[in-house]
């Protein structure tokens, strides 16, 4: 399976049609149908669909476009690599979930950085599924993962309430938390990756089971959250506060009323993992990390300034 196979597999799914990805790729037709070809060989399964519109990926198809940009992701970043051992300092490859407190990662690099001046970072934004992958290839070297890992060595280093983000005219705008009741009859949107699905399941259980009617939808959202939420027509959005500043600009955050319920941690925890083999280094801003998002674990709000 060859790079090209892989870019042109991203490239007709971007464009939506082999005719259009042949012309933003300045080659022909013929050439890109047999890369498709080459790849739904070697896969063993059909990875688009053909429609009147065009082509669409299948489950299969979108599985290895995903992996596909993590593995062009990390070829970019070659040149980086290179340039920097080239001049000495270790560079510390670091994977990221989206809708994380940009604050908490900041202050603990500086902390770190104090310790040691010559550590660079390079940070990979890829959900937790995606990060073991790259932990597991040795395309980075710490992961920060939203589900407690069960190989290599792992440590819990921020605790995050989970709430709801409310829409600019929504009527719960003036409440200071949200009960589930509040939420009978409104659609909450969540993320379809799975990073809350752990809380959101549990939501459902406990409005179901109280006989609320909660109606939930699932989008993948990052950059055109606000739009996302509007088009599923979302009265809130299941998510952790550090998310709801970042992805949903303009719409107000509450906790979860019964986020302290005894036996329903509805928290979005977070832990490190990373290989034995790994630099010394990374033990070192794991520690920090986790003394850095003590206060968070503790009260499960902000300690830090701001997120932007």
């Amino acid at each position: 399976m060859e790079m090209r196979h892989l870019e042109t597999l991203i490239s007709v799914a971007a464009a939506g049609s082999i005719s259009a990805a042949a012309i933003d790729l300045r080659t022909s037709q013929p050439a890109l149908s047999r890369h498709i070809a080459e790849l739904e060989r070697r896969a063993g399964v059909p990875l688009l669909l053909r429609t009147a519109r065009g082509v669409e990926l299948t489950p299969p198809g979108r599985a290895l476009r995903d992996h596909a940009l993590g593995i062009l992701g990390q070829i970019d970043k070659i040149p980086e690599l290179v340039r920097k051992a080239n001049t000495q300092p270790q560079l510390l490859r670091v994977g990221m979930p989206p809708g994380m407190p940009h604050s908490w990662f900041r202050s603990s690099v500086k902390i770190f950085r104090g310790e040691q001046p010559s550590i660079n970072f390079a940070l990979t934004e890829a959900n937790s599924n995606e990060q073991w992958a790259l932990l597991q290839a040795d395309f980075i070297d710490l992961a920060l993962l939203h589900n407690e890992p069960r190989e290599h060595e792992s440590r819990l280093v921020l605790r995050q309430e989970i709430g709801v983000a409310l829409a600019p005219d929504s009527e719960l705008q003036a409440e200071t938390t949200i009960s589930l009741s509040q939420l009978d009859g409104k659609v909450v949107m969540a993320h379809e990756s799975g990073e809350v699905r752990r809380q959101e399941a549990r939501l459902r259980i406990a409005s179901e089971s109280a006989g609320i009617h909660v109606h939930w939808v699932f989008r993948k959202f990052a950059q055109h959250s606000v739009l996302i939420a509007g088009l599923a027509d979302a009265d809130a959005v299941l998510t952790t506060a550090p998310s709801a500043r970042i992805n949903f600009p303009g719409w107000t955050w509450r906790p979860m009323e019964n986020t302290k319920t005894p036996g329903q941690d509805l928290t979005v925890q977070t832990w490190a993992s990373w290989k034995p083999s790994t630099p010394p280094v990374t033990a070192g801003f794991v520690k920090i990390l986790a003394e850095t998002g003590s206060p968070w674990l503790v009260h499960g709000a902000d300690p830090h300034v701001d997120d932007q």
